[in-house]
């Protein structure tokens, strides 16, 4: 007998509750990673963070006997291959919110059932779980503001608490394809920040930003800007493969806050976390609707699918520099600042008329910190057809002469163009 942890979005060992009760609770088991179907199409450089979060998780594995199996199949391919075995009794996992990830523990749960396993899907990848929410999801409101003041007076955030690691005993299983995790690329892509996937280095993130350079109490200032480091946290890589925890991120500002004194810039970080429950509870609610280029409000707007136009734009070959920065930056690298995201969004779906969805799934094939239901509730957001009816347009000429007035940020990158 034996139980079956799926890593999921959950790449960590600190707060992890669905790798606790694991431990808590079988004697033997494995560790699997199911490697996404689109993997091999994904950019080079979101591949290669993700290979580095499972290889320095494995590294800590290793240390207590066990060990990751990445494989290239499906997670109920994977468990028929294992029971051909083994017995498998248990199974844990991190609950999802988007769509594809829903469909999936329906799968899992219906397979359990089957085979009378005992099915553990563990809510963790948000501050406040669903039942802690001061709505039914089918009526959480649309707007942002409205959801936040909700939360604010009704829901409360169960802070982390640590707790000691006894693996179960290693199953030793050959499984065909997959990767083996070795040999991996542990430098950064990014020639300004240090973006190495991984707990390790998500651990020394938080602790710079928030503690060894304090920029935490100047986010809101320098939150809109782009070329250094201590700019924004850049925790969003780590947070959306679970490296790094939200809940673990707000229990450090807390104690920030309580050390060095809540600001406007302290407030202003939790709001934005709160955007990202507002994105994932909002997946949720609408499912699939989030993927149509219709979106939630069910209207049909007209869009030129000029492919040459698209390839202008994602090459960073338009007639805006500035935005063309930003597009070799994402090409370079696979990230982008988030004032960025919404410029050049915003120039694909007003500027250019063509369709958002083109845009979010660039997007999808190269960030290092996608997440689907950031990428694309956020393209929803401001093509229109999402929770905001309303045009959002960025004059890119006036934001570049907000964020780039000295043209720092647009010389950095446009001399890149020749490498990509």
């Amino acid at each position: 007998m034996a139980a079956i942890y799926w890593l999921r979005n959950d790449l960590r060992t600190i707060d992890n509750k669905a790798l606790l009760a694991f431990c808590q609770n079988a004697k033997k088991g494995l560790i699997v990673y199911t490697l996404d179907p689109h993997f091999k199409n994904w950019g080079i450089h979101r591949q290669k963070f993700l290979l580095q979060s499972l290889y320095d998780l494995n590294s800590q594995f290793k240390i207590k006997n066990q060990e990751i199996i990445v494989t290239d199949k499906n997670i109920i391919e994977f468990i028929r291959n294992i029971q051909k075995h083994i017995l498998i009794t248990e199974f844990y996992c991190t609950k999802e919110y988007a769509f594809n990830e829903c469909q999936q523990e329906s799968f899992i749960s219906k397979y359990c059932q089957d085979y009378q396993i005992k099915l553990n899907i563990i809510e963790q990848n948000t501050l406040f779980k669903l039942v802690d929410l001061p709505f039914e999801i089918a009526k959480m409101p649309d707007i942002y503001t409205q959801f936040r003041k909700k939360i604010e007076l009704n829901c409360k955030i169960h802070l982390i608490h640590s707790d000691h690691l006894d693996f179960p005993a290693k199953i030793n299983f050959e499984c065909d394809g997959g990767l083996n995790l070795k040999d991996i690329d542990m430098t950064s892509s990014h020639p300004v920040f240090q973006f190495i996937g991984g707990e390790s280095t998500a651990m020394n993130r938080l602790s710079d930003y928030f503690w060894q350079y304090r920029s935490i109490l100047n986010y809101k200032e320098t939150r809109n800007q782009m070329l250094e480091l201590n700019d924004s946290s850049k925790f969003s890589p780590w947070i959306n493969l679970g490296c790094l925890s939200v809940q673990f991120i707000f229990s450090e500002l807390k104690k920030v806050e309580s050390e060095l004194g809540q600001n406007e810039s302290t407030v202003w970080f939790y709001y934005e976390l709160l955007w990202r429950e507002y994105f994932k509870f909002l997946s949720l609610k609408y499912g699939s609707k989030i993927f149509n280029l219709s979106g939630i409000q069910n209207k049909s707007k007209k869009y030129f699918y000029n492919k040459a136009v698209f390839n202008q734009w994602r090459l960073g070959q338009t007639q805006d520099v500035f935005i063309n920065a930003h597009m070799i930056e994402l090409t370079s690298t696979g990230w982008m600042s988030n004032r960025g995201r919404q410029n050049v969004a915003s120039y694909l779906i007003h500027h250019l008329h063509l369709p958002w969805t083109w845009g979010a799934q660039h997007f999808e094939q190269l960030l290092i910190d996608y997440d689907p239901d950031l990428n694309w509730g956020n393209w929803l957001y401001l093509s229109g057809q999402g929770t905001d009816p309303r045009d959002r347009i960025f004059d890119p000429i006036r934001q570049q002469q907000m964020y780039d007035p000295h043209y720092q940020y647009q010389n950095t990158w446009l001399s890149q163009k020749k490498h990509i």
